[in-house]
């Protein structure tokens, strides 16, 4: 009997936009390396509009935005401490509920490998060193998730010839605010619908050159 491929699911959450995508790269180059499927899971994506990441790019990548096996933190595993039951609640049962649904999930889908326990082997410095050329894979793996798709490409082409400064100030992270402070979907698309609002669409898109050839792409 054949065994099925092994899957990896990883979960885009609240933090940095660049950080999201940078570790999604990494956990692709982790999934080739290992010969796992990656699937994206953009449930808690805090960039999510509607759909999650065909909101802004190419499905070159199985995604969902199952409750099931998705994860709000994936760069930790700890239990939370035990006060938080007093001075963060909801941080405290967030962790359990989601726990709860991780393991029934991975119950019935044994062959998958969720975010979190995926997240410090990637980074781990004796997966890294298996690699020859680290820097390649990593930016081939950035070229290959970001692919935009037609919507985000027309909103591209209007960004740049847009006048306004705004649209034009490589602002790496401060742009980041945006999804932060508009997390809530219905709030961001009702700014999305307001004329005049600072927090419009379409979305400029810039594009920034790391060292190393690696194209990366942000989105303010």
């Amino acid at each position: 009997m054949k065994m099925k491929k092994k899957r990896i699911v990883y979960s885009l959450t609240g933090r940095g936009l660049f950080s999201e995508l940078s570790n999604l790269a990494l956990a692709l180059v982790y999934a080739d390396y290992n010969q796992e499927e990656l699937t994206v899971n953009t449930r808690n994506w805090n960039a999510r509009v509607e759909k999650g990441w065909s909101d802004y790019f190419e499905s070159v990548l199985p995604n969902c935005n199952g409750v099931m096996c998705s994860q709000y933190i994936v760069y930790k595993k700890g239990k939370p401490w035990w006060g938080n039951i007093y001075y963060n609640p909801s941080a405290f049962f967030r962790y359990y509920i989601f726990y709860i649904m991780n393991r029934i999930y991975l119950l019935f889908h044994p062959e998958t490998e969720l975010g979190n326990e995926v997240f410090l082997k990637m980074r781990s410095e004796d997966f890294l060193e298996k690699l020859e050329d680290i820097r390649n894979d990593y930016g081939s793996a950035l070229r290959k998730i970001l692919k935009f798709n037609e919507k985000t490409t027309g909103n591209k082409e209007r960004g740049k010839s847009c006048d306004n400064s705004r649209y034009k100030r490589p602002e790496l992270f401060r742009r980041n605010k945006l999804f932060k402070r508009h997390s809530d979907r219905k709030r961001l698309k009702k700014c999305a619908a307001t004329p005049g609002s600072r927090y419009r669409e379409p979305l400029a898109i810039h594009e920034l050159y790391l060292e190393g050839s690696a194209h990366v792409t942000y989105i303010v």
